[in-house]
This record gives structure tokens, sequence and C-alpha cells, in this order.
């Protein structure tokens, strides 16, 4: 058996061989001529001109960015920084750089002559970026036009476009069309001629409620990217991007783009390197819309809930894709999904990268799809695992043989509205593959929208350690639809996370006082919620306590016609319950302090709204809070 350092040594010798360019055919699946239709700036640095063309100062006419105004990538110079740019090329440079980049913006504004509404950002800001930087010279050939119709990607080789607009988010990602705002136009005439289409979710995916989710996504399509936020959060998403295409070695940038297959990688790299304690296969690293700066959650200009779910750190994540792209001399596999048959659901649409499908209330849906037509540039042998990111839990995917997988979602009265979303990943032996993915939508909106319920923390919240200790939560959260949550955390938290429970050990030298932890929660049907963890280390410790412990409600279900009232007792003091109805809308806030009895230790409902009316029969749902901040939800039934 060879030894580990043998076995070590091998692998660096594997990673580390030159990636041989144009020594491979174009196995695009849309686009197998070569050499392929697209501009490859490398090759051919030929300016083009075109009436269509606006560009900063620069009308009619796209020419490759001036040696002069490139920022040229280099490894670690400045201790303590984990990127570095240096103004001037040099003999043997091994990084590819920016120089052959084009972003391409799709909005305008009332400037004459009219210039791109966005750029990608002039900056990093990153906490450990160098702060040598390009400033506001055009690093990036840049313009404005509609990149789908003439000229187009083929004429131009645009790597990345941004449109903000709310025509974009679940509008795109909802229907299959071959347009600019259908999933088969981005996969078709962006995704494989090396365009990353970006936009912002705005309406799309929101965190206006506490209590309900609000997430318009029939489908995850992985073709494109989607950030929650405006303008400048799509295109600091893009910027991440390029900077770790920057950092590709020469000959590997130059071969994806080739391929047609450049922003697949960098797509699976924005995903493998979000800095979250779980793998790549998670809900975490498959989302329908992405912050884009994990530091600075601004997912609506107003009011938002669920921070912590969406925040990591920023710095992590773009130092992670900086690494990766630094020893990229194997290209990522790319995976395709082609329909076999469907036995049972209603067909929306059905793209080599991403299907969906329609599930009405009491009905299973089966279908059966094939990865045989996955890939890999350099002929390695491909493995696939397959995931349900989220959706039905009871959901059954069986390998059929032969790359064909049989997908079953059966029916579950339980379920909101939601998407099931299958995910299918290829490994190569060094990387996995941005996903191919099969979406089932329960879709019960003929008989009203069922709304999806944010999961409740319910478990330990606040405890105490002595320094030299290990301190223990057990977690739990309850989910009104009754699915099973599930914790993370984020790689940059103190602590460790196993199933249920989250430990940490103290320091015997730590500075007293209290430290937070936030935990992410999901309920597996797109219902998410968080909660924060207070560990007070202190040499004095009180025991910690359930609030809630002893909290009881009754009658339940309660017959408000006959004058009976619904109470929530064993209170501990200055609490508020707030009632909402099937639909998720806040009905009614009672507090204890306002009570017959002022903090008598129960809440009392008569069954009315806030208008006074009494309310229908049926499940209506409570959220119980504490001055503390700790939370408990329940169900009261009420018959009239």
């Amino acid at each position: 058996m060879k030894s580990m350092k043998t076995i070590l040594f091998l692998a660096a010798c594997f990673l580390t061989a030159s990636f041989n360019i144009y020594a491979y055919p174009i196995m695009n699946p849309y686009y197998p001529a070569d050499p392929p239709s697209w501009k490859l700036w490398d090759t051919d640095s030929t300016p083009v001109t075109d009436a269509a063309l606006i560009a900063p100062g620069q009308v009619g006419s796209l020419s490759a960015t001036a040696v002069t105004n490139n920022m040229y990538p280099d490894d670690m110079i400045t201790p303590g920084k984990f990127m570095e740019f240096k103004k001037t090329d040099w003999v043997g440079r091994k990084y590819a750089g920016f120089l052959y980049d084009v972003y391409c913006s799709v909005d305008g504004n009332s400037t004459t002559p009219e210039t791109p509404h966005s750029y990608i950002g002039g900056g990093y800001f990153g906490d450990t970026l160098n702060t040598l930087w390009w400033g506001s010279s055009p690093w990036i050939n840049a313009y404005k036009g509609n990149i789908q119709s003439d000229p187009g990607i083929d004429k131009f080789g645009v790597n990345f476009t941004s449109q903000s607009t709310t025509i974009m988010g679940h509008d795109i990602a909802n229907s299959g069309t071959d347009y600019q705002y259908g999933t088969l136009g981005v996969e078709k005439r962006w995704y494989f001629k090396n365009c990353l289409r970006a936009g912002p979710a705005h309406i799309s995916y929101t965190e206006f409620d506490d209590v309900k989710m609000d997430d318009l996504f029939e489908a995850y399509a992985p073709c494109y990217f989607d950030s929650l936020g405006s303008s400048g959060s799509e295109v600091y998403g893009l910027l991440k991007m390029a900077i770790a295409g920057a950092f590709m070695p020469i000959a590997t940038k130059q071969e994806l783009k080739r391929q047609g297959i450049y922003i697949a990688t960098l797509l699976y790299m924005w995903k493998a390197c979000l800095p979250y304690d779980a793998p790549y296969e998670s809900e975490l690293r498959h989302r329908v819309a992405y912050i884009t700066n994990g530091n600075s959650y601004v997912a609506t200009k107003t009011t938002h809930y669920n921070d912590n779910f969406h925040m990591f750190n920023d710095a992590l994540h773009m130092g992670a894709m900086v690494a990766m792209a630094k020893t990229m001399t194997v290209a990522p596999p790319i995976t395709l999904i082609r329909e076999v048959s469907t036995l049972t659901g209603t067909k929306t649409y059905f793209n080599k990268t991403c299907a969906l499908y329609q599930q009405a209330a009491s009905q299973q849906v089966q279908v059966v799809v094939s990865v045989s037509d996955s890939y890999d540039i350099q002929g390695r042998p491909l493995t696939f695992k397959t995931k349900v990111i989220c959706g039905n839990p009871d959901t059954i995917v069986s390998d059929e043989g032969g790359g064909d997988y049989r997908i079953i979602v059966p029916a579950n009265a339980k379920l909101p509205d939601c998407r099931t979303s299958v995910i299918f990943v290829a490994n190569n032996g060094v990387y996995d593959s941005n996903p191919a993915v099969v979406n089932i939508y329960y879709n019960t909106r003929g008989a009203g929208k069922q709304v999806n319920y944010r999961p409740v923390y319910t478990g330990d919240s606040k405890l105490s350690v002595y320094p030299g200790y290990e301190v223990t939560f057990n977690l739990r959260a309850n989910d009104p639809e009754g699915f099973t949550c599930s914790f993370y955390k984020r790689t940059e938290d103190m602590g460790a996370l196993s199933g249920n429970t989250f430990t940490w050990t103290c320091p015997t030298s730590v500075t007293l006082g209290e430290y937070t932890v936030p935990i992410l929660i999901s309920d597996g049907t797109t219902g998410t919620s968080n909660t924060m963890l207070t560990i007070v280390t202190s040499y004095s410790m009180a025991p910690a306590v359930d609030e809630f412990a002893q909290v009881k409600t009754y009658p339940n279900p309660a017959n408000i016609t006959l004058g009976a009232t619904a109470k929530i007792i064993n209170l501990t003091g200055n609490c508020v319950v707030e009632i909402f109805d099937s639909n998720g809308a806040k009905i009614r806030e009672l507090k204890e302090a306002e009570q017959t009895i002022p903090n008598g230790g129960m809440i009392e409902w008569d069954g009315r709204n806030s208008r006074g009316d009494l309310v229908g029969r049926g499940i209506y749902m409570y959220v119980l809070k504490s001055p503390t901040g700790s939370k408990k939800t329940g169900k009261l039934a009420i018959l009239k």
C-alpha cells in the first residue's frame, strides 16, 4: 500500500499538471463547433465596431482594455492579505487577470450618451484585502446593450451582465421560454456562452414577515444568479466571481471560455466556497437568491427579518474562491439532465440544467431522468450525487442504472406551497459540478395558497459556563406545519454543531462576558429562520431556565359561540402573544400586562380580531414572546 506521503505527492502532481489548452474536443451541448461562435478576446483582440455599443467615453467601438489600465493578480505580498494586484504585467505570469473579460449592463440611464446603469464595482471591500486596487480605472471592458439579440455575445464575447429590474427572479425561474426571461433562453443564450446573467430578486424573495415566508420561486435554476438587494448587490456578486476568474491559471481560463463553461465553473466556485459548516449538497449552498456581501444583509429597503440565515464572512468566501482558482488546473465537470419519461405530474419545462413540474393537491409526481449526457472535457470518469435540498421529505430518488434516476414525490397534505428541488451533482475525482435540478412545485393555489410558516426556536437560548469547561445547548424548533427542523452554523462562528447539539469549550483565558452565536434553522420545505445563542462566561453561574416550560393552552379547541375563551397560562410576566390566521396574517396582539389581572401569568383570547369581529372556525397560530426574547409557537383551534 502506498504511504500517505506518496498519495499526497501524486495528488499534488496531478493537480498542478499543465492544462493542455485546445487539446480537448468541444463538448458544449448547444455549441459543439470548433472554433466556437463567440469572440475570444485572448486569441482575437481586433476591436469591435457596432452602432449598438455604448461604453464609458466610447460610442460605437469596443477594444480590449489598455494594458496600462489592467490589474494583474499576484500571490500575497502584504502580510495578512489574501489577494493582491500589481499594475504591470511580468514575464512568466501564471494568473489570467481581467484583460479579456467583458461586462454588459442591460440597463441604461438618462445621460448623453447613455451609459450603463451600473458597473462591476471599482473595488472589493473585504477586511483582508490589500489597499492596492484599481480605483476608477476601466479595468474591464464595459458597454450597454441587449446581448440576446445582435450584436450579442458572439460579437462582443460578453462574460458578465446585469439587469436591475423586478422582471428577474421568479419570472425567469418559473418560465421555460427560449427568451431572456425564461430558463431555456438564459441557459442556451448566456450560460453555455460564458455569460453570467444576474439580477436582483426584489419581490421574488423578501424577508418582510417574521412569521411566514415570502418566496415566489417555483424552481431553483442553477444557470443564472439572483442577489438579495438591488443593483449594487448583483454587481458585487459579479465582481467576486470576476476576481476568482482573474486568479485562474491562464490556460485554464482560456480553455473554459473556449468550451463555453466558464460561468458554470464560477457558479460552482461561488457555491462550494460559501463559509458554512455544511456539505456541498446542503440547501445553504444552493439558494434561489444569494446575499453577495455576506457581512451586510440588505434583502429589502425596509425592515427585514432573518438576517443571520443569509449572512456569512465575506472575506472568508472571497479568500476561498481565490485559493480554489489559483490551483484550478482541472476543469470541473458539467451535469446535464434529460427527460426519460414523465409518468405523473404536469411538466412546465425541461431543459438541460433545470426542469420544473407542477404537483396538484393529492397528486403523486413520478418522473425518470437521465444524467448520461453529463461530461468532463478532459475525459475523467464521473460519479454522481443526488440530494433533495428542499421540499417534500418523503421524496424518493432511486438509481435505475445506466444514468437513469426515478424521482417519486408523493402527495403530502401538510406541505405548504413550496418547491421540491432534487439536485444532481457530477464529480470528476477533483471537483464537483454546478448542479442540474429537477423541481416539483406543490401547487394548491386553486384552493387558496397555503402559507409556509417559519420554524420557531424553542430550545436552549442562554447558558453560562465556567472558563475551561464545556457548555452544551440542546437545540429545538417547532415547525407549524409539523416538519422536522435542521440546524446549521457559519464557519467563522465559535463552537461545534452536531445534529441538534451545539457545544463550545470555553478557554481558561477567556475574557469574561457574553458571547453570541447565530444558529440557522430550516424546516426543509423552504421555511427558514434563525436564533441567537447567548453564552455567559462567568465564575458565578445561575442555572438556565426554560421560561415557557410550564406554558399550557386551554380549552383547545375553544367554542367561542358558547362564550368560551382560549387561555394561555403559566406565563412569566410582560409576555406578548400574536395570533395569525391560516394565511399568515396577524389578526390580534394581546399583552399580559393589559389583561384583567396585569401580569397575572395568563393571556386570554376571546376569539375576536383586532377590529372586534369574531373569527371563523379553524386553526390559528400563536407566537408567544417574553421580554428576554424567548419565543414559543403553537396552535389554537376555534369552534363555532
